[in-house]
């Protein structure tokens, strides 16, 4: 069976070429090459222990859903559709005097992470959306006794295709 590329690989690297993403992450100096393996390498596929990582970081993983359809006659040929699911975590403090400042500070900055997203979709070799959903934030505790923000988009319609052979 051929397959083209997952889109978890292709959003991985869709949110590495975000200049937001690299700013957030604190990548601002080296080579092209050197930003995006540093990028890279604060994305992580399907799950990570936050614990074991350094934030802020994105982890890329299967949304809700999927669907199949085939294409041509005969053949076994499909496309394929099943959302990805991006979440974005760092370290929260809240401040008493201002407890929701930090909150809106870190949706503003996934914000521009997901603007740049947007632009790059569907141009030269990045995956195509159909449409983006805000699925809201959360906050808790890790074991180190630190608060995470998690904040979560789901990119809906990213096709793919295989074919039997």
């Amino acid at each position: 069976m051929a397959t083209i590329t997952s889109p978890l690989t292709r959003t991985t690297y869709l949110i590495a070429r975000s200049a937001h993403f690299r700013v957030w992450c604190g990548i601002t100096t080296g080579t092209e090459n050197e930003k995006m393996i540093a990028a890279l390498a604060r994305i992580h596929v399907m799950s990570v222990n936050l614990d074991d990582v350094t934030l802020p970081c994105a982890v890329v993983t299967w949304g809700e859903g999927r669907g199949a359809e085939r294409v041509g006659v005969g053949g076994g040929a499909f496309i394929e559709t099943q959302p990805v699911a991006t979440k974005f975590f760092e370290n929260f403090t809240a401040t008493p005097d201002d407890p929701g400042t930090p909150v809106h500070t870190h949706d503003a900055t996934v914000k521009t992470i997901i603007d740049d997203m947007r632009e790059l979709s569907g141009a030269s070799d990045h995956i195509s959306f159909d449409e983006l959903i805000y699925s809201g934030h959360m906050i808790w505790g890790n074991d180190a006794g630190d608060e995470i923000i998690e904040t979560e988009w789901t990119w809906t319609g990213p096709q793919w295709g295989s074919q039997d052979e």
